[in-house]
């Protein structure tokens, strides 16, 4: 449970447009192989401030599309898109949702790389972190790729026929259409 609830704080810090809630995230990773976890991170005010933001951030996206309609709401997904499509191919339950989430990251931020959207140090920086905390960040997973696919090109959040991708940027992210890329470019980043 703790990976879950890490991954989706990391995915809010790298929805932030500043840098500074991803780089309090950082700090935290000596507290998870602290003997004294968990409960030297509950009484952490850098945990507790990173709780904090992430909700604040994850209720003005919400307050400002309570419907999803519009086009901000959709980035609460980055990582989810691959995610969902990890969990299902695996088989639910095999994995955590938040682990399923965090490789999803990490696909998010291959495929941002290759679209030249995600810069090479901003997709070191967001792998490291990933790594950090004990999350997949390969490709390769041992899974069924064509379910896989199949999974991924039928998410459950398709609109109108199309995926959307949330792709990690500088400052941020960017939504990206799935008309716009090859499915033989998502096949090679799983």
């Amino acid at each position: 449970e703790w990976k879950s609830g890490m991954a989706e704080l990391i995915k809010t810090a790298l929805l932030d447009a500043s840098n500074d809630f991803l780089n309090n995230i950082k700090t935290l990773k000596t507290g998870i192989s602290s003997p004294d976890f968990p409960s030297n991170l509950l009484e952490s005010s850098v945990f507790l401030d990173c709780i904090a933001r992430s909700i604040a951030i994850k209720g003005r996206i919400v307050e400002a599309d309570p419907k999803e309609t519009g086009t901000e709401r959709v980035l609460l997904n980055l990582g989810h898109t691959f995610g969902h499509a990890l969990e299902a191919s695996l088989g639910l339950g095999t994995i955590s949702h938040g682990e399923a989430v965090a490789w999803g990251i990490s696909r998010s931020v291959e495929l941002g790389c290759a679209l030249g959207i995600t810069e090479q140090e901003r997709a070191k920086e967001i792998l490291e972190v990933l790594k950090d905390f004990g999350y997949e960040t390969r490709a390769g997973y041992s899974m069924d790729k064509k379910f896989f696919m199949d999974a991924l090109l039928n998410d459950k959040k398709k609109k109108s026929g199309k995926l959307t991708f949330i792709i990690p940027a500088l400052h941020g992210a960017q939504v990206v259409s799935s008309d716009k890329i090859k499915a033989e470019l998502l096949e090679q980043i799983i």
